[in-house]
């Protein structure tokens, strides 16, 4: 009886393992038949989203789909599985059909000399192809202190390339010829590369098009000194890595419109020459923050970045430039006013950023509009004993102390919103701002859930409850 139940559960087990092969080929039929129906040109659309090893294994699905990718106009060769793979590229560059390629990104890990040949054929292959964004990146998974005997030296012949209109070299070396026609470029990407101040000019002179200017890592021993005459150029962007790092940063760009750089700002000095156009300049958080301990007197750099910026209309200031300056604003330091009409200030309002946000906004007398958006609680950047006791305050005391001598505090702020609610703070808001019109309070995911209705219903009875400096201002919570 025993072997008899077991031989029939072992030809249910097999009936159902068939069943649902049978069944799951149906659906995998279903679904390529459906793909089919589709034209070529739809395919090679959805194609040009996919790095090139999925790509290439489109071609054992049919007869049909062999040598459809042959023609795809996005090749992206960006596959941790092609770190090292050469032949891989060789191959499917030598196999492409296509006349036009849009996109060529390349990343592998080059070592010495023994790619050369290989790296030659592939630019040679985008000049014949007319492409468009190229992206060549040579990472070799560390960052040396001497580079130059093991990057890939560029050709010349890259810098005069018509078609180009977004270009990305990373861990190479500039080899610059006389005269460059980059005529179409508009972005440009230098990643982990040194430069002179003479080829930054010469290079992005010879890109009358060129509008958005990147620098990763690049000098990391040496000045990074940027001038620009580009006419069209609207935004320079800057990221720094920490750790082992020298020299200064200067900038020179008359006509640029707006500048990004990571808030760390490790570089002993930055100089701004000339930037009249500048309308935006945002300090983002670059996440790792170091082991660098602020000493008395910490924060000049920052402080003194901001106001030469003081000429900006928009501000945008993470978490980590702002706890610098409340390093700055408990040490009772010189202050550098802005003329800044719109900030918008990323802060999770804890006690390290409460008097650096005060910092802000009594150095921003124009300032007409407030964004506080929220962040996760992270990491608070290091200071010494002598700084840290100034933190000890409880937040209700601290604002309840600020503003009461200053009249001009605020008088222009006219809208305010806010993506975390901190009551001392919107009472703080509310009590100094005269001008106030409009004060939007954003409680996120809170106004998904039914069991916080009544919990939100209590926070506008207490925030419409709030003493107002302005008589027009309204309060509304979405």
């Amino acid at each position: 009886m025993v072997g008899q139940a077991r031989g029939t559960l072992q030809r249910n087990v097999r009936q159902h393992k068939a069943a649902l092969l049978k069944a799951t080929n149906e659906i995998l039929e279903d679904r390529v038949d459906r793909l089919n129906c589709l034209p070529d040109s739809l395919l090679l659309h959805i194609l040009s989203f996919l790095e090139m090893p999925d790509v290439i294994n489109t071609t054992l699905l049919s007869t049909r789909w062999r040598y459809l990718w042959t023609s795809i106009s996005s090749l992206n060769f960006s596959g941790s599985a092609l770190e090292d793979d050469v032949t891989f590229i060789d191959r499917s560059l030598y196999h492409y059909e296509g006349s036009k390629v849009d996109k060529l990104l390349i990343h592998f890990i080059y070592i010495n000399n023994t790619n050369d040949l290989q790296v030659d054929s592939w630019i040679r292959f985008a000049r014949r192809h007319n492409v468009e964004e190229f992206v060549l990146d040579f990472f070799h998974g560390m960052y040396p202190d001497d580079w130059s005997d093991k990057h890939y030296k560029l050709p010349r012949s890259l810098f005069n390339f018509k078609s180009l209109t977004s270009l990305t070299l990373s861990f190479c070396i500039l080899n610059l010829p006389d005269s460059i026609d980059l005529s179409s470029l508009k972005t440009l990407s230098l990643q982990f590369i040194d430069i002179s101040s003479d080829m930054i000019t010469h290079l992005t002179s010879s890109c009358p098009l060129l509008e958005d200017l990147y620098f990763e890592g690049c000098n990391r021993h040496d000045h990074l000194n940027i001038t620009i005459t580009s006419q069209n150029l609207k935004s320079l962007r800057i990221y720094d890595f920490n750790g082992d790092i020298s020299g200064s940063i200067s900038i020179c760009a008359p006509n640029l419109l707006s500048l990004k750089c990571n808030s760390s700002l490790p570089r002993e000095k930055y100089i701004v020459h000339s930037l009249p156009s500048l309308v935006t300049a945002e300090f983002y958080d670059c996440g790792n923050y170091d082991s660098k301990e602020f000493e008395v007197g910490g924060g000049y750099v920052w402080a003194r970045l901001l106001g030469d910026l003081h000429h900006v209309k928009k501000l945008v200031l993470c978490r980590y430039f702002i706890q610098v300056l409340s390093i700055w604003e408990v040490q009772m330091l010189d202050s550098f006013p802005t003329n800044a009409k719109h900030i918008e200030l990323q802060t999770f309002l804890s006690k390290r950023e409460l008097p650096g946000i005060f910092y802000i906004l009594k150095n921003s007398s124009k300032l007409e509009s407030l964004t506080i958006r929220r962040l996760r609680l992270g990491n608070n950047i290091q200071c010494c004993r002598q700084i840290a006791d100034k933190f000890d305050f409880k937040e209700a005391e601290f604002w309840e102390s600020k503003g009461s001598d200053s009249p001009s505090l605020l008088q222009n702020l006219k809208t305010v919103k806010v993506g975390i609610v901190s009551m001392e703070f919107v009472k703080f808001l509310l009590r100094s701002s005269k001008a106030l019109e409009r004060m939007v309070i954003d409680v996120g995911k809170n106004k998904a859930s039914g069991n916080n209705y009544k919990r939100l219903f209590e926070l506008a009875e207490k925030l419409l409850a709030l003493p107002r400096a302005s008589p027009n201002a309204e309060i509304c919570i979405i």
